[in-house]
Formats: C-alpha cells, sequence, structure tokens
C-alpha cells in the first residue's frame, strides 16, 4: 500500500525585533473602544502634541530584550516575557469582569505584572546603566591610581589566562584614565540579568501590600496610563526624599484600564474597593501624568488632572 504523501512547509520564522515594553493588550484598556483594534491618544509631554495611534506604535523599543548568547535566540527572552503576559492578560481580564481582586492566583498574576512593568522600561534601565557606570569609572580610577596596583592588575589578569595585547605604558593610561574621556557600554545582558535579580524582589514586596481597586463614579470620567504606569508615592505628599517599594507610608499605584486602579499600602487602611469622585480621579491622573517620562496614554483627548501647586 503506497503512503501518503507528506508535505512539509519550510518556515524562516523571523526574530522578534520590535518589543514592547509596555504590553499591547495593557494599552487596549486605554483606547478609545476598549478593544484591540481602537486607538489611544497620546500625550506627548516633551513636544507638547497630541495625536492618535493604534497600541502596536507606542511602548516599544528595538531589540529591548534581545540577548546575544550563544546556543539561545535572540529573542528567547522576549518569547518568555510574551507567554508571561498572555497569561496576565488572562487573569487581568478575569479581575475586571468581577471588579473586586478575591481571586489570589489572578491578584498575583497582576502583581507580577506590576513588578515587570516597574523593571522593565527605558528609564529604569538608563538610570541601573548610569549607576553602574558610575562605579566602574571609580574603579578605573582606583586600579590605576598608582604604578603597584596597575602592574599588579595587568599581573592578575595574566595569571588568569587573559591574553592581553603588549601593555601599555603606566602614565599613558592614567593620563587617560584621569581624562575620564572614554565612554563605559554595559551589555543588555548585564541589564537584563540586573532587573530579574530586581525583579524577584520587588514582587516579594508587592505581595506583602494590601490591595484595593477603585472605579470612577462618573461613568465619564476615566484614568490615565503613561510609560512608566507604576507610580511609587508617599501617602503624605508633604514628604520628601528617597522612596522605595519596602517603605511604609507608601503607596503603589497603578491604572489597570481606563474604568479601574490599583492601589497597595503596607497599611490595611483602605477598603477593597471604591468608588471616587472626579477629584480623587484627577488627583490620581496627575501622579500618573507626573511619573511619565514621555507619553501620557488616554482614551479621548481630554482627561482629568490637577493643576500642581504653586510652592
Amino acid at each position: 500500500m503506497d503512503q501518503p504523501q507528506q508535505h512539509y512547509l519550510n518556515i524562516n520564522m523571523a526574530t522578534a525585533r520590535r518589543h514592547h515594553y509596555i504590553p499591547q493588550w495593557y494599552l487596549t484598556g486605554f483606547t478609545d473602544t476598549g478593544k484591540a483594534d481602537g486607538f489611544i491618544t497620546v500625550h506627548d509631554l516633551v513636544a507638547g502634541n497630541d495625536f492618535r495611534t493604534r497600541t502596536q506604535g507606542v511602548g516599544v523599543q528595538r531589540d529591548f530584550n534581545r540577548v546575544d548568547i550563544p546556543g539561545l535566540e535572540p529573542d528567547v527572552l522576549e518569547g518568555k516575557w510574551s507567554q508571561f503576559e498572555g497569561e496576565a492578560s488572562l487573569a487581568v481580564g478575569r479581575i475586571l469582569s468581577v471588579s473586586n481582586l478575591e481571586d489570589k492566583e489572578d491578584l498575583s498574576y497582576l502583581l507580577n505584572l506590576v513588578a515587570l512593568l516597574a523593571v522593565r522600561n527605558p528609564r529604569t534601565r538608563a538610570l541601573m546603566n548610569s549607576a553602574q557606570e558610575q562605579v566602574l569609572r571609580l574603579m578605573g580610577q582606583m586600579a590605576f591610581s598608582t604604578r603597584e596596583s596597575y602592574e599588579g592588575l595587568i599581573a592578575r589578569a595574566r595569571a588568569d589566562g587573559v591574553v592581553l595585547p603588549e601593555t601599555v605604558p603606566y602614565e599613558q593610561m592614567k593620563d587617560f584614565i584621569d581624562r575620564n574621556e572614554h565612554e563605559i557600554q554595559i551589555r543588555r545582558e548585564s541589564n537584563i540579568e540586573l532587573e530579574l535579580g530586581v525583579l524577584d524582589e520587588i514582587i516579594k514586596l508587592l505581595h506583602a501590600r494590601n490591595w484595593s481597586l477603585f472605579t470612577p463614579k462618573n461613568q465619564n470620567s476615566h484614568f490615565v496610563s503613561c510609560d512608566h504606569p507604576v507610580v511609587l508615592a508617599w501617602k503624605d505628599e508633604e514628604i520628601r526624599g528617597p522612596i522605595g517599594f519596602g517603605l511604609r507610608n507608601t503607596e503603589v499605584i497603578f491604572p489597570i484600564d481606563k474604568s479601574h486602579l490599583l492601589i497597595g499600602t503596607f497599611e490595611a487602611d483602605l477598603e477593597p474597593i471604591h468608588s471616587v469622585p472626579d477629584e480623587l480621579v484627577a488627583i490620581v491622573n496627575t501622579n500618573t501624568r507626573g511619573n511619565a517620562q514621555r507619553h501620557v496614554y488616554s482614551s479621548c483627548k481630554s482627561y482629568l488632572y490637577a493643576k500642581p501647586r504653586m510652592s
């Protein structure tokens, strides 16, 4: 009996290059229709204008999660994040359908998403890079502070099997370091490794908070989001100084969609569900706007926000 002919489809799978650090499905909650085919209004705080676009055009950066590691696909991490975000989107959908946080597993997915958005974004990566660069420049100054330390560094490197070119004279190297004109580039893989470590800690801190869900009383009012949507704020706005996810008397504020807002505190001082007036919607939107790097996202051109107080 003849065997059935088998047909093989040869597909050249292209590597994903456009990486959304703000998931498209999340941005859908801020479109005019609340659906994937809707438009989102982008308020550009730098250019001072606004424009309407599809969700695929914002919150994206080329090769943001790319890894160049032998044996791994360059977009392996992007694929892993996409898988998690797909599961998180289902959990968030179930939360929004019942408008409560009673399902602990769904809440856990939501909090993991909040942690991811707090850590994985261009602004946080730039801040981490700046901190690492300062440390590396300080280490360079220490290594070349004396001839003995320089020669000891060369000797240790060669003892460890590092192949070095002909040694540059100490005076020349010290002059190069002292001029501080060299550029330090942090590998993306180092960024990602650091982000994953920070992510793990923030997830634990978020799960230790008490969480409440907020909705506008006025059905015509709406919350906005931005390109850095996780807001960490002091409960007392008069407090100034460094703030962190592990500090008490702070609030983590996250707009889930245009009709739902998540707030978490260490103190159990909030009811599980709140319906808030326009005044509070405006305050929340002001906090979100103030946390933006450049873009605020809303379902229409106008939205409520409070003008900053004059000091």
